[in-house]
């Protein structure tokens, strides 16, 4: 749940709430959801224009996910998306 409010805040363009709510204390999630914090994280660092934060980020939701999930996964199409937007920055 508090995962979904994360991405919520970040998609309603309140990025400073959601890396508020990033940083809150989570208890250990579960491997179908690796990379999914990490992620949130980079996308709110990203569009406040502090990309060399969102890089970081984005690369711990990669290496995240790469035990977990299979590389057609859609999350790690989305942190790969995530790293070529910044990239391009």
């Amino acid at each position: 749940m508090h995962r979904l409010l994360i991405h919520s805040l970040s998609g309603q363009g309140r990025h400073e709430e959601a890396l508020a709510e990033s940083r809150r204390t989570f208890p250990k999630l579960p491997p179908y959801a690796s990379g999914e914090l990490e992620l949130a994280r980079a996308v709110a660092l990203h569009a406040l224009g502090r990309t060399s934060e969102a890089e970081t980020d984005a690369r711990r939701a990669l290496a995240a996910c790469e035990p977990y999930l299979h590389p057609a996964h859609p999350r790690v199409g989305e942190v790969h998306a995530l790293l070529a937007r910044i990239a391009a920055a």
